[in-house]
């Protein structure tokens, strides 16, 4: 919870962004998802109608230590 009060407000995005209907989020390592949720937010609230995630690895829920 932490992680994601520490990105409000930290995203911005440029004009014109609510003419794209898909939009991929490229990120190297998911860890707690706070990131991507951001913006998967972001553009959703400007319009975008779906948010895919593509990452080189994600870290495993059972191994998590950060909870």
């Amino acid at each position: 919870m932490a992680r994601a009060n520490n990105l409000k407000g930290a995203f911005q995005l440029r004009q014109g962004i609510e003419q794209w209907q898909h939009i991929a989020i490229v990120d190297d390592v998911v860890t707690t998802k706070s990131t991507v949720n951001a913006i998967a937010q972001l553009l959703k609230g400007q319009g975008v109608l779906r948010v895919g995630v593509i990452c080189l690895a994600r870290v495993s829920e059972t191994i998590r230590t950060d909870t």
